[in-house]
């Protein structure tokens, strides 16, 4: 009897110590397989390390690689070249020969300046604002932009001159009190291009800073004045200009500056006289405001960018294409 129980406990006792052996082996598999599949996780193929290192960041954007710097034929395929670059002289060659009568018959089309601004400071934490204004060209052109002009003004015979030349809000007393109701609210304000006033609608604007903000007119933004005629016309006849953040240190801003039936000396003289004025509205802190320029004419979908060298934020010397050197 003590001999069958020694049997049966001796059967138990390995049956146990066998579970207790496979589950250990288990145990030590599993984490054998957890290491191994972390090691080959880490453990990258050669050709696998060369293509991450083709992605190397530049100014956050990763560097691609192009078949050559400039294509040999003057047909193929973009995404295998990088953004080929023409002076102002040939982008507007070609824009005018995609819209000749016998191609697209858009030479009415009006000529964009698609401009990237860079809009950092010395301070890594500070970026420029949107920048806005008013470009007088020397040579007009049918820019078709709608202006939305306020006046302000005590005399009721301005506000029916006002109306006539094209203002789109005129009223005196009776503003300011839709502004202190809220009738008037800022984003109101904020979407008028200009606002005018007299010297004496001026004094009583200027309690209202907070609504108007930097559309407060003053002595030093020339929105004080006597004569609405000629100011109204001149705001009229140019041509507006807002850039917009593509980001913190990127804007963005499209300018009309002539149509393609112009001559190409009027268009090049309008261009300049566009650079030049937004060349200044760079901060005195930083070394240039113009990124990058592409021409565009809508309804052309074709993009051509312009080379020129940055100084001050000036174009100071086109760069001619290869075909025109040679």
């Amino acid at each position: 009897m003590a001999a069958s129980m020694f049997r049966k406990g001796l059967c138990r006792a390995r049956s146990l110590c066998m579970v207790q052996h496979e589950l250990e082996s288990a145990f030590t598999l599993q984490r054998q397989q957890c290491r191994l599949k972390n090691t080959a996780t880490n453990m990258k193929p050669k050709a696998s390390r060369k293509k991450i290192a083709s992605k190397k960041k530049v100014d956050g954007e990763p560097v691609k690689k192009f078949t050559s710097l400039t294509p040999k034929y003057s047909i193929y395929i973009t995404d295998e070249y990088p953004p080929q670059k023409f002076s102002f002289e040939k982008c507007i060659e070609m824009h005018k020969e995609a819209a000749a009568p016998e191609m697209t018959n858009t030479l009415h089309a009006q000529v964009y300046a698609d401009i990237e601004l860079d809009c950092t400071t010395n301070k890594k934490t500070k970026f420029m604002k949107n920048i806005r204004g008013l470009l007088e060209f020397p040579h007009k052109f049918e820019h078709k932009q709608k202006k939305d002009i306020f006046i302000f003004s005590e005399n009721p015979t301005d506000w029916e001159q006002c109306k006539e030349l094209g203002a789109t809000t005129v009223g005196g007393d009776e503003l300011i009190g839709y502004l202190n109701q809220g009738l008037l609210r800022p984003d109101d304000i904020e979407k008028c291009d200009f606002l005018f006033a007299t010297p004496a609608m001026a004094l009583k604007l200027l309690k209202m800073r907070s609504i108007l903000m930097d559309k407060t007119p003053t002595l030093q933004n020339g929105c004080i004045v006597s004569d609405f005629e000629p100011i109204i016309k001149k705001h009229i006849e140019g041509v507006t200009f807002k850039s917009h953040k593509k980001e913190n240190s990127v804007g963005l801003v499209q300018v009309p500056f002539g149509q393609l039936y112009q001559e190409a000396n009027q268009l090049k003289e309008n261009f300049d006289h566009m650079v030049s004025v937004l060349a200044a509205l760079k901060p005195k802190n930083q070394a240039y405001l113009l990124k990058t320029i592409r021409l565009i004419a809508p309804p052309s979908t074709e993009i051509f960018e312009l080379e020129f060298i940055k100084t001050e934020g000036v174009l100071t010397q086109e760069i001619e294409d290869s075909d025109e050197e040679d």
